[in-house]
C-alpha cells in the first residue's frame, strides 16, 4: 500500500511538472524563426503596398507609356490642321541676246536682274476649308529699260471649298476623333490593368498575413510539443510511464517542427509573391516590410445579396466602372469615326475654288521703293472662282476602306457584347464566392470557439488530475486545425473583398488618372 501511495505522489508530481512546462509553453512568446523575418521592420500597410503598386507595378509603367504613346498619336493627326507657313528669298540674274537695233546704247546681251520675296500660310479647318494667303515681292531691272527698277507686289488670298468629299468635321477629322477616342481607351485600359494589379497586391498581401498568422499557430504548436516531450520523458525516468511513450513525444515533436519549418517557407513564398505584385526591383526583394494590417472580417461582416435586383445593380455597376468594358465601347466608337471618314471618300471631290487679291508697281531701288508698293501704289482688287472635280470611276480605295471599317465595327460591337457577357459572369461569381467566404468564416469562428471550449475542459481535467497531457494536446490539435481554418477562411474572405471589388470595378475611378486607393477598397465589399 505505501509503495503504491508512493508511486502514485510520484505520478502526480510528475503530471505536475509537465503541466507547468506545458503552462508555460502556452504563454511563452513564439521563437523567432531564422530566415523568415524580413530585414526591415516598419510594417507596411495595405494602402502602401496598393501605393507602392500603383508606383512600380511594370504593366502598370506599361499601360501608362501605351497611353502615352497614343497621345503621340493623336497629335501625329492633330498635325493636318497645324498652320503651315512658306517663305523664300531669290536673286537671280539673266543674259539675253539682242537683235541689231533693238539694244539702248548699243548695249549687248540685256542683263536682267530679278529679287523675289514670298511668304505665305496654309491652313485647313475641321470643317474641310481651306485658307492659304500669299505675299510676294518682285523687284526686276535691266541694262536696257528699266535700269531704275520696276518693283511689283502681289498680294492674294485663296479659299478652297469642298462641296462633296472632304466636307464637315466628320469626314475631315475622322482620323483626329479616332485617335482621341484611342488615347481615351488606352486611359480606361490603364485603370483595368491598375484595378488586376492591386487585386493581385491585395490577395498577395492576405496571404502573407495569414501565413505569418499559421507560423505563429505552428510555433505555438512546436513550444507544447517540446513541453510534451519534456513532461513524458519526466514521467519516464518516474516508471510511471513507459519509455516507449518517449518515442511517440519524440515523433510528434518531429511532426510539429516539420510542420512550422515548412511553413516558415510558405511566409517566404507569400512574402516574395507581394514583392512581385507590387512591383519592387531586385535589390528590394528581400527587404520588403512585414505586413501591419489586420484581415478584414474581424468584427462583423459586411456582405452581399445574391437577389436578382442586387445582382442586377451589380452588373450594372460593373458596366460603368469596368476599364475593359469601357475601353472596348470607346474602340467601337472609334471605328464609326473612321466609318464616317471613308464613307465620305465614296463622294466625288467637288471644290470651290475663290481668291480675292491685287498689285502694284513702283519705280525706283531701295527698301523703301521695294515694300511701298504694298500700300501705295496697289490695283485691283484682282478676283477668280473656279471648280474642280476629281473622282476615280471605280474608287474601290475607298470601298475597299468603308468595308474593312464595317467589317471592324461589327468585331468590335461582338466583342464589347461578349465581354458584357463575361463580366456579368464575373460579378455573379465573385458575389457568390463573397457571400460563402463570409459564411465559411462565420462556421470557422464557431468551430474555432467549440475547439477552444473544448481545450479549456481538457485542460481543466488535466488540472483536476482526471484527464492527461496525452488527451490534453490530442484535443489542443483538433483546436489548432480548427484555428488555421479560421486564418485559411478570413484570408479566402478577404480575397473574396478584393475579387468582388476587381469584378465590379470599385477598386478605382476608372475616369480619374490612377494615383491612390483608398484603405475601404480592401475591407469594404461595395464602393462607399
Amino acid at each position: 500500500m505505501l509503495v503504491l501511495r508512493g508511486k502514485r505522489l510520484i505520478w502526480l508530481a510528475a503530471s505536475a511538472i509537465c503541466h507547468t512546462v506545458w503552462l508555460r509553453a502556452q504563454t511563452a512568446p513564439p521563437a523567432a524563426a531564422p530566415g523568415v523575418s524580413p530585414i526591415s521592420v516598419s510594417p507596411i500597410s495595405i494602402v502602401e503596398a496598393g501605393q507602392t503598386t500603383i508606383n512600380l507595378n511594370p504593366q502598370i509603367a506599361i499601360s501608362r507609356e501605351q497611353v502615352n504613346f497614343d497621345r503621340g498619336a493623336l497629335l501625329i493627326q492633330q498635325g493636318i490642321f497645324d498652320l503651315n507657313l512658306t517663305s523664300s528669298v531669290s536673286d537671280s540674274r539673266a543674259y539675253t541676246g539682242l537683235l541689231p537695233g533693238l539694244s539702248v546704247d548699243g548695249q549687248n546681251p540685256m542683263i536682267t536682274d530679278t529679287v523675289t520675296t514670298s511668304g505665305g500660310a496654309s491652313q485647313l479647318y475641321r470643317s474641310g476649308i481651306t485658307v492659304a494667303p500669299f505675299i510676294e515681292l518682285n523687284r526686276i531691272s535691266d541694262n536696257q529699260t528699266m535700269q531704275v527698277g520696276a518693283n511689283q507686289p502681289l498680294v492674294s488670298i485663296e479659299v478652297t471649298l469642298p462641296l462633296l468629299r472632304n466636307r464637315g468635321r466628320a469626314a475631315v477629322a475622322s482620323r483626329e476623333i479616332a485617335a482621341g477616342l484611342e488615347v481615351d481607351a488606352s486611359a480606361y485600359d490603364l485603370s483595368q490593368v491598375a484595378s488586376q494589379a492591386l487585386a493581385n497586391t491585395a490577395t498577395a498581401y492576405w496571404n502573407y498575413v495569414g501565413a505569418i498568422q499559421s507560423l505563429d499557430v505552428y510555433r505555438q504548436s512546436e513550444d507544447r510539443g517540446k513541453a510534451l516531450l519534456e513532461g513524458v520523458e519526466a514521467q519516464a525516468s518516474a516508471d510511471i510511464v513507459p519509455r516507449i511513450q518517449v518515442q511517440d513525444a519524440v515523433a510528434n515533436l518531429a511532426n510539429r517542427t516539420q510542420a512550422r519549418i515548412g511553413q516558415e517557407q510558405a511566409v517566404i513564398q507569400a512574402q516574395q509573391q507581394l514583392a512581385i505584385a507590387m512591383g519592387l526591383d531586385d535589390h528590394h526583394m528581400i527587404t520588403i516590410a512585414p505586413p501591419g494590417d489586420p484581415l478584414p472580417g474581424g468584427g462583423s461582416l459586411p456582405s452581399v445579396q445574391l437577389d436578382a435586383v442586387h445582382l442586377q445593380q451589380y452588373i450594372d455597376q460593373a458596366l460603368t466602372r469596368r476599364g475593359d468594358y469601357l475601353a472596348s465601347k470607346t474602340r467601337a466608337g472609334e471605328q464609326r469615326a473612321l466609318l464616317a471618314g471613308n464613307k465620305n471618300q465614296l463622294l466625288p471631290q467637288v471644290n470651290v475654288v475663290g481668291s480675292l487679291g491685287y498689285t502694284g508697281v513702283r519705280p525706283g531701288s531701295g527698301a523703301g521703293n521695294y515694300i511701298a508698293p504694298l500700300f501705295i501704289t496697289p490695283s485691283g482688287p484682282n478676283a477668280s472662282v473656279g471648280l474642280q472635280y476629281q473622282f476615280p470611276l471605280q474608287n474601290r480605295a475607298a470601298k475597299g476602306g468603308v468595308a474593312q471599317n464595317e467589317a471592324m465595327l461589327r468585331q468590335q460591337d461582338l466583342t464589347t457584347n461578349d465581354l458584357a457577357r463575361q463580366i456579368a459572369s464575373a460579378v455573379v461569381t465573385a458575389a457568390s464566392a463573397l457571400r460563402l467566404n463570409a459564411l465559411q468564416l462565420v462556421e470557422a469562428r464557431r468551430a474555432s470557439a467549440a475547439a477552444l471550449a473544448g481545450l479549456n475542459g481538457e485542460r481543466e481535467r488535466l488540472r483536476s488530475g482526471v484527464g492527461s497531457v496525452l488527451d490534453t494536446l490530442q484535443t489542443e490539435d483538433r483546436y489548432i486545425a480548427a484555428v488555421l481554418a479560421e486564418i485559411s477562411a478570413q484570408v479566402s474572405y478577404a480575397t473574396a473583398i478584393a475579387g468582388f471589388r476587381f469584378a465590379t470595378g470599385t477598386f478605382i475611378d476608372p475616369r480619374s488618372p490612377v494615383q491612390a486607393v483608398a484603405r475601404e477598397a480592401f475591407y469594404a465589399p461595395t464602393a462607399p
